[in-house]
This record gives C-alpha cells, sequence and structure tokens, in this order.
C-alpha cells in the first residue's frame, strides 16, 4: 500500500510537466474504467489484471480451468462493453463475469477467504 502511495504521489508530483490519467483496480468503478480509456490514459494494465484474476480463479477456484492467454483487444472490448452496460458497478465484476462467461465458475461463498 505503500508502494501504490508513493507512485501515486510520483504520478501527482510529475503532472506539471504532462496530465496522466492513472487507474487503480482497487475499488475501480466501470465509469472511471470507461473515462481513463476514453482519455487514452493508463488502462493498459487491466488486461494484465483480469489475466491475474483469471490465474488466481485458475488455482485456487474449485471449477473448470479458464484459458488466461486472451488478447489485449478482447479482455478491454469485453471490459468496454461490460462497464457500457454496468457503468456503476466494479471492474472486479466485469473481469469476474468474463470468467464466467468463459466457461469458469465462481468460487462459492464459503471458500472464499
Amino acid at each position: 500500500m505503500k508502494t501504490l502511495a508513493a507512485i501515486l504521489l510520483l504520478v501527482a508530483s510529475a503532472s506539471s510537466f504532462a496530465q496522466a490519467s492513472v487507474l487503480v483496480y482497487e475499488e475501480a468503478r466501470c465509469g472511471a474504467y470507461l473515462e481513463v480509456r476514453r482519455s487514452g490514459g493508463a488502462a493498459n494494465g487491466s488486461a494484465s489484471y483480469v489475466r491475474g484474476l483469471i490465474t488466481g480463479h485458475n488455482i485456487y477456484g474449485n471449477a473448470k480451468q479458464v484459458d488466461a492467454d486472451l488478447p489485449d483487444a478482447t479482455v478491454h472490448a469485453y471490459l468496454e462493453k461490460y462497464c457500457r452496460d454496468n457503468p456503476l458497478s466494479a471492474v472486479l465484476n466485469a473481469a469476474t463475469r468474463l470468467v464466467i462467461d468463459l466457461g469458469g465458475g465462481i468460487v462459492p461463498e464459503n471458500r472464499r477467504k
């Protein structure tokens, strides 16, 4: 968390040189994701974020494995459609729905820790 704060501080201090739009996925909402994508900001990490979620699902989930080897364009297209349809939802929900749509199940409530 301290590292994240330091990174955000660096980005904020660099704003005098250039405007930067950065999306932090922890607690990120779909509306913010769409705004950053529209402004050409740093939502590039979203594909990696989704692949990480898929990897976690594959390692810790008790469900069908899902292929995490998705092109960035595919991930962004899915997130953008989900987020346009659900602008108040979380990016995490969009990523979870992608896992489900790819054939993966969701982790039962009693297995979440």
